[in-house]
């Protein structure tokens, strides 16, 4: 009975958030945010209880950042999975942002300097 009830409630769910599930926007950031989280090394984070970043103390006792990076081959910081995942998200973002600056923009002048800036900021992203 339990069963048929967690069924029956998921399927009235399903349908009363049907026009939400039928939108597109919805989906890409669903996919955004799973792209995100896989490119990040989530679980590589959560089973080897990794480090958010190396942190050390100045003279005045202060805590700073002084590797963001880790420089073992085989080994990461938490942090650094999440700058580059945001990195590759954003690059994707401002690709896709200059494949539709044709129905974003009606004038010619306005799409061809969107792309262009579009086209810096990918170059300092990478």
């Amino acid at each position: 009975m339990l069963l048929f009830a967690v069924l029956g409630g998921l399927i009235i769910l399903i349908v009363k958030i049907r026009p939400q599930l039928v939108n597109q926007n919805v989906w890409l950031g669903i996919a955004h945010i799973s792209y995100a989280i896989c490119i990040q090394g989530f679980v590589y984070n959560l089973l080897n209880n990794a480090p958010v970043f190396r942190f050390e103390q100045d003279k005045y006792g202060k805590m700073y950042v002084s590797e963001y990076f880790m420089r073992g081959q085989r080994q990461q910081y938490a942090g650094e999975g999440y700058i580059v995942s945001s990195l590759v998200m954003a690059f994707g973002l401002i690709l896709l942002f200059m494949t539709r600056a044709v129905t974003y923009f009606n004038d010619p002048f306005k799409r061809r300097v969107s792309v262009g800036v579009g086209i810096l900021v990918c170059f300092g992203i990478l």
